[in-house]
């Protein structure tokens, strides 16, 4: 379950990776918003249920993500993939 939290209009906010957020706000409105809630689901898709295969699984993933040159990468969790 989420958590919610209620800011009021002087709360401060730290965010990290404000260049990221800027290059995603130019990005996001060049696709159609059906094709970014897909690209989205497939991304969560992946990174959760996937992530819990069986070794010779996860290593067929782990090479497919290489050759898009993603960045995987191993944690005590499993394969994580960063795009």
């Amino acid at each position: 379950m989420a958590n919610e939290y209620l800011l009021n209009e002087n709360a401060e906010v730290v965010v990290y990776g404000v260049e990221f957020l800027r290059r995603l706000d130019k990005l996001l409105p060049q696709f159609e918003k059906r094709r970014v809630v897909n690209y989205l689901e497939w991304c969560w898709f992946f990174k959760t249920m996937l992530r819990d295969l069986p070794d010779p699984f996860a290593l067929t993933i782990f090479k497919f993500y290489k050759t898009l040159n993603c960045r995987p990468s191993f944690t005590s969790s499993g394969y994580i993939m960063t795009f």
